[in-house]
């Protein structure tokens, strides 16, 4: 809870997320759960700076297959990629 005031401060953080369209089927924990789940998500997706995607079933690859990464962006729009796998990290 902590870390979900980050999306709500004067200057929020900019986040973006994808996450598999499994997680918005799926019911684990009940009919409610699941309601209140896609209920906060939809509320986060009108914060400004938070972005949710979905990736869809259908998929046969996609860039997150070799474990997660985190995307970064510096103040001077630079891109960068970081990622941690059982031989070490990489950015």
């Amino acid at each position: 809870m902590e870390r979900q005031a980050a999306l709500h401060r004067e200057r929020p953080i900019t986040a973006s997320f994808v996450v598999s369209e499994s997680l918005l089927i799926d019911r684990i924990g009940g009919a409610a759960a699941h309601t209140a789940q896609l209920l906060h998500l939809r509320r986060c997706a009108d914060l400004p700076g938070f972005s949710l995607q979905a990736l869809p079933l259908s998929r046969e690859t996609h860039a997150g297959l070799g474990g997660p990464f985190v995307l970064l962006e510096t103040p001077e729009h630079e891109g960068w990629g970081y990622t941690e796998t059982q031989r070490g990290s990489h950015l």
